[in-house]
């Protein structure tokens, strides 16, 4: 291995894809790249249309992927708090209880009854020495933030949907009107 590993090193070539260089405008900063919206992203009530609002609110409403992404949403918080509590000792307590009858008619023993009760207390502690529960809420914190991402899409894209359905069933109306005045 030690003598193949130089000679395939010397083998690859450093492949150029582009013929010019991009421009150092493009690899500073890659904000324009990336979509930031507001915090309030009702961008359709600039319409001042109350029909377009209620039909948003209804499709809000009544979508299944939007409450499926809600749903992921709370499973990813679940999920991240349960990685969170593997931080922390965990405590368990059970008790038992055991009531048995021997009737006397078998073998001609004599009728009897017995309780049985217990009870134990059990402690147990991780210590993340290697980082393993670290990295396990690190993916859960991501999972959960992507969740929430995926959520803000779906009604992006649910509120852009109806609202260019709507705007499209205005235009077809006004074409409409223009075609029975002429």
């Amino acid at each position: 291995f030690c003598l193949l590993f130089p000679i395939t090193l010397s083998a690859q070539k450093k492949q150029n894809y582009l013929e010019r260089a991009l421009p150092n405008t493009w690899l500073s900063d890659n904000s324009y790249f990336q979509q930031t919206l507001p915090n309030n992203d009702q961008w359709w009530s600039n319409f001042n249309d109350s029909t377009l609002d209620s039909l948003i609110e209804m499709a809000i409403q009544q979508n299944y992927s939007i409450q499926m992404a809600i749903d992921r949403i709370a499973m990813a918080k679940a999920n991240l708090r349960i990685q969170q509590g593997n931080y922390y000792p965990s405590l368990a307590l059970t008790t038992g209880w055991t009531r048995q009858q021997n009737s006397g008619n078998i073998n001609n023993l004599p009728q009897s009854i017995s309780q049985y009760s217990n009870a134990s207390l059990a402690t147990s502690w991780e210590i993340d020495l290697f980082g393993s529960i670290r990295n396990r809420v690190k993916a859960e914190k991501k999972y959960f933030a992507a969740s929430q991402e995926e959520y803000k899409a779906v009604m992006v894209s649910l509120c852009a949907q109806v609202a260019s359905a709507y705007i499209h069933l205005r235009e077809l109306q006004q074409e409409i009107e223009v075609v029975k005045k002429n």
